[in-house]
């Protein structure tokens, strides 16, 4: 039997280990969200995106802010 070998990510969605921004699709893969909902989120206010040039970017500052706001889950989980 072999191993299951996964397919790498592109390098544009590589997450290094310290980020001042994301892009939309590493900021989604950052929280373990999907790219719709962080459009979600920006559409919201709950994250302000960023522009330069053409790209969007999320500030790392304002993933984290969101996260930390979220609802603490019960326990046990």
């Amino acid at each position: 039997m072999s191993a299951a070998t996964t397919t790498p990510l592109p390098p544009s969605c590589q997450l290094g280990p310290t980020r001042l921004a994301y892009s939309i699709c590493e900021a989604a893969k950052a929280c373990g969200l999907s790219r719709a909902t962080i459009y979600r989120l920006i559409q919201a206010g709950e994250i302000v995106p960023r522009k330069c040039g053409h790209r969007t970017l999320v500030l790392a500052a304002d993933l984290q802010r969101f996260l930390d706001k979220l609802p603490v889950g019960p326990r046990g989980l």
